[in-house]
């Protein structure tokens, strides 16, 4: 029975990570997004679009981030955490690390939560 259920653990983790793989590349298929202008609704300026994109990290890339890698390395930096750290900050892996965490963004129904 033990055995049973750990597999059934291990078996858990890929398939959570696929599915979140796969959710998260069609959501970004979809057309629009979240701070698309609306011409019927008040429009936001240029800088506070940039600056929620960065509060969101949405500037980032979406599945590896190289260019931070790069820059670290070109300046020395040759601790392999901390250049798979920066490799990995993008889009996809911060969306994961916050969901293993818990944290699944802001939240729409209580403000400020």
């Amino acid at each position: 029975m033990l055995s049973f259920f750990l597999r059934r653990l291990f078996w858990a983790i890929p398939v959570l990570f696929f599915v979140s793989l796969t959710s998260f590349f069609l959501m970004h298929q979809a057309p629009g997004g979240p701070f698309d202008k609306d011409n019927n609704k008040k429009q936001v300026d240029g800088a506070t679009l940039n600056a929620l994109k960065a509060h969101f990290g949405l500037d980032k890339p979406q599945y590896v981030n190289p260019a931070a890698a790069q820059t670290l390395w070109s300046s020395g930096e040759r601790n392999p955490l901390t250049l798979g750290r920066a490799y990995l900050d993008s889009q996809f892996f911060n969306y994961i690390s916050g969901a293993a965490k818990g944290d699944l963004g802001p939240s729409y129904r209580q403000r400020g939560k």
